[in-house]
C-alpha cells in the first residue's frame, strides 16, 4: 500500500485517540528546541500522566534519540518512524499535533484534533513572499499555518512575519498565542547549566559556541568552497585562543560532515548528548551570524558576537526584515577582530533588542502554553489574539499552469487592472507547475495574494484505483463514481483549504482536471478570454460546472462578482 493511501485509510478508519500526542521536530530530524522542551513538560508533568506521547524520528536519528530519551529520563516517550505504519496512524488518530515545522504534503487535519505549530525561531532573514529565490514554493508552511489551531509567536516580528508574509491574514481561523518560546527555559536553569559544566570539565574555562547559518544552494561545488572557508578560519582562530577558552562548533547538516575538528585542541563538536540549547545555556558566550539562535540567546544576558565575514554578498542573496546595523551585538568581519571582542568584555546595551523581542520569555512558558493547548487554561503570560480580518470579500482565481505563452499574458494583463482595495484577491497554483518559473508571480499587482499547493489524490488505495480506471475510461461517471468523485473532493478541500473562507473562486485555466473538481466545491465561475479554446471534456459534464462567461476587461470581471457576491 503506498504511503498517501494507507495515511487515508487511517484517516477513514481510525477514529481520534483523546489521549494521544504526536510530537515533531524538523521532520523528524531531532529532538531539539521547542518540542524538546514541551516533550519534557508532557512526559514530567503530573497533570499528562494519562498522556500518550510520541516523537517522530527519521530512520537513520532513531538510535541518536532513544539515546536522549533514556538520558534524560523520558522514557515515557515512544519514537516512532516517521513515514511508518505507526507513523500514518498518529498523524491521523492522535488528538494532539506538535510541530515546530510542517507536516507532510498529504496531512490532513481532522477537526477534532488539535494543532500547535511553534515555529523555530524569530527571523532576521525574510520569509514567505519575501524570499527572493523561492518565494513561490511555500504552499505547505500557509498550509500547515492555516490548519493549525495555535501558532506561537515568540514577539511582535515572528507574528508579522508568518502572518503576513505568508499570506494567511483574512483566510484562516487560527490562533496566534504570543508567548516565550519553551526552548528559551533553558536559559533560565542555573542549576543545570552547573552540572553540565561540570560533567564536560568546563568549570573553569570560557566556553563559546558557534552557530553559522548555512549559506549556498544544493550543490556540492557551494558545499566544498564553504567547508574549505571555515576551515581555513578555524585554524587561524585555534591559533589566537587562549589554553582557558574553548569554542563549541554545531554546523548545519549540510556542512558538518566536510569539516573534520579532530585537528583542534580548543575548537570542538557540540556533545552529542545534550539538546542544543541546554548545551548553550552552559556557556560563557555565542559567536553566530544571522541566525535566529541570538533572538533567544539574548535573555541569558551572556555575551553574543556575530562574526559576519560575507555580510555584503549573503545580504544581497537574502533579505532581512532590518539592517543587521539596528543590532546592539559587535560584529567582526575577520577572526582576529572577533577573538579581540571575545578578549574584551560585554559593553554594549541589549535593553531596547530584550523588550522588543524577549519579552514573553519566563520560566513558566513551557507550563503555561501546555496548559493553554491541553487543558484551555488562559493565563496573563501568553497574549491570545485572531488573524486580522478586514471584513472583505475572498476570491480565489486560478489561472492553471501559468505556461510562457499569449493565454497566461493576457491573464496578467487582465487582473492587474482588479480593484485590490474592494476584495481579497488570492491567486492560486500548483507548486509543481510554477517551479521553474516563479518569477511570473513578480507580475502579480500590488495588494494580491498567492497560496500555492500540491495536487494529490486522496483516496484509499482500492479507491484511487477505481477512479484512475474510470477517467482512463472516458465515459461519463456513474452514480457510484459521482459518490466516488464528491469524496475525493471533501477530502482535498479539506487538504488544501482546511476552513479557510472561499467565498468565490475565478476559473481563467479553461483546464478539465480534478483541480476543477475541488474548485467547483466552492461558488465559482468560469471565464473565457478572448481566442482561449472551447474544448469541453465531456467525461466530466454533469460533474463540473462546463458554462464559460467570456470576458476581455476587469471591468466585466468585477461586475460579476458584484452580481454573484449580492
Amino acid at each position: 500500500m503506498e504511503e498517501q493511501t494507507r495515511y487515508i485509510h487511517y484517516l477513514e478508519h481510525c477514529r481520534v485517540k483523546h489521549n494521544v500526542v504526536l510530537l515533531e521536530s524538523q521532520h523528524g530530524r531531532t529532538l531539539g528546541g521547542n518540542i524538546a522542551a514541551i516533550a519534557k513538560e508532557l512526559a514530567t508533568a503530573p497533570e499528562y500522566k494519562g498522556f500518550r506521547l510520541w516523537l517522530s524520528c527519521q530512520e537513520n536519528q532513531i538510535e541518536e534519540l532513544t539515546a536522549k530519551l533514556k538520558k534524560h529520563n523520558l522514557s515515557n516517550i515512544r519514537p516512532v518512524l516517521t513515514g511508518s505504519r505507526e507513523y500514518f496512524k498518529l498523524l491521523a488518530a492522535a488528538k494532539y499535533l506538535i510541530n515546530d515545522n510542517t507536516f507532510i504534503l498529504d496531512f490532513i487535519k481532522r477537526p477534532e484534533q488539535v494543532y500547535l505549530n511553534t515555529w523555530h525561531g524569530t527571523p532576521l532573514k525574510t520569509l514567505g513572499r519575501k524570499i527572493k529565490d523561492d518565494a513561490a514554493m511555500i504552499g505547505n508552511a500557509q498550509r500547515n499555518f492555516l490548519c493549525a489551531d495555535y501558532l506561537l509567536c515568540p514577539n511582535e516580528l515572528t507574528m508579522k512575519s508568518l502572518t503576513e508574509d505568508y499570506m494567511i491574514e483574512n483566510l484562516g481561523n487560527t490562533r496566534i498565542l504570543l508567548g516565550g518560546y519553551p526552548r528559551n527555559t533553558e536559559f533560565m536553569d542555573e542549576e543545570r547549566r552547573s552540572v553540565i559544566r561540570r560533567e564536560c570539565g568546563l568549570e573553569n574555562k570560557e566556553v563559546y559556541a558557534y552557530l553559522p547559518t548555512w549559506r549556498g544552494v544544493l550543490n556540492q561545488v557551494d558545499n566544498e568552497k564553504q567547508n574549505e572557508q571555515l576551515t581555513g578560519y578555524f585554524e587561524e582562530l585555534e591559533s589566537l585562543l587562549g589554553e582557558h577558552q574553548r569554542v563549541y562548533v554545531k554546523l548545519h547538516p549540510m556542512n558538518s560532515k566536510g569539516i573534520n575538528l579532530s585537528m583542534f585542541k580548543r575548537i570542538l563538536p557540540f556533545p552529542q548528548e545534550y539538546e542544543t540549547y541546554e548545551f548553550l545555556n552552559a556557556t560563557d558566550g555565542l559567536i553566530t551570524d544571522y541566525s535566529s539562535v541570538f533572538f533567544d540567546y539574548a535573555i541569558s544576558g551572556r555575551k553574543i558576537l556575530l562574526f559576519t565575514y560575507d555580510k555584503e554578498e549573503y545580504t544581497s542573496e537574502r533579505g532581512f526584515y532590518f539592517p543587521m546595523e539596528e543590532l546592539p551585538f559587535p560584529q567582526a568581519a575577520t577572526i582576529r577582530e572577533l577573538v579581540q571582542y571575545m578578549d574584551g568584555k560585554k559593553d554594549y546595551d541589549d535593553t531596547a533588542f530584550l523588550k522588543t523581542y524577549c519579552a514573553y520569555d519566563t520560566k513558566e512558558a513551557t507550563k503555561v502554553l501546555c496548559r493553554r493547548v491541553f487543558f484551555n487554561q488562559e493565563s496573563p503570560l501568553i497574549e491570545e489574539r485572531s488573524l486580522k480580518n478586514n471584513g472583505k470579500k475572498n476570491v480565489f482565481l486560478y489561472g492553471g499552469p501559468l505556461n510562457t505563452g499569449r493565454t497566461t499574458d493576457r491573464f496578467f494583463e487582465l487582473i492587474k487592472s482588479l480593484d485590490t482595495e474592494k476584495y481579497n484577491y488570492t491567486l492560486i497554483y500548483k507548486m509543481e507547475e510554477v517551479i521553474y518559473r516563479q518569477k511570473k508571480l513578480q507580475r502579480l499587482p500590488e495588494g494580491m495574494n498567492y497560496l500555492g499547493f500540491y495536487e494529490a489524490f486522496s483516496l484509499e488505495e482500492k479507491q484511487k484505483e477505481q477512479y484512475i480506471a474510470w477517467r482512463k475510461s472516458r465515459t461519463a461517471p456513474s452514480e457510484k463514481q459521482k459518490e466516488l468523485i464528491r469524496h475525493l473532493v471533501d477530502n482535498e478541500k479539506q487538504r488544501l483549504f482546511t476552513d479557510c473562507r472561499i467565498d468565490y473562486v475565478l476559473d481563467f485555466s479553461g483546464s478539465n482536471d480534478e483541480t476543477m473538481l475541488i474548485l467547483a466545491a466552492y461558488p465559482m465561475s468560469r471565464l473565457k478570454m478572448p481566442n482561449m479554446s472551447k474544448t469541453i471534456n465531456r467525461q466530466l459534464k454533469g460533474v463540473l460546472d462546463t458554462e464559460r462567461i467570456e470576458v476581455e476587461t476587469a471591468e466585466q470581471v468585477e461586475l460579476l462578482l458584484e452580481q454573484k457576491l449580492k
